[in-house]
């Protein structure tokens, strides 16, 4: 089987996507870094690859990364 990237090819980092996360809820929670013990990870920036998709399935990238979060957080909290 194939598997694919749907996302989109709009680099960020883990951080990023956690206060873009975090900033939709009132009070806003803390984001804790490193936490484990005694690993330290360096910051990289995560980059889904979209090409097969792009090729195989015409894939048009329509929704930015903070859009895309907004409405899944409001589709989630309507169906909880």
């Amino acid at each position: 089987g194939q598997y694919y990237n749907i996302g989109n090819d709009q680099g960020s980092t883990l951080i990023d996507m956690a206060r873009e996360v975090a900033s939709h809820f009132k009070p806003e929670p803390d984001i804790i870094l490193n936490a484990a013990i005694g690993v330290v990870t360096p910051r990289s920036v995560a980059v889904p690859d979209t090409t097969a998709a792009r090729r195989n399935f015409n894939l048009t990238i329509l929704t930015d990364t903070s859009t895309s979060i907004k409405r899944t957080l409001m589709w989630y909290q309507a169906w909880k």
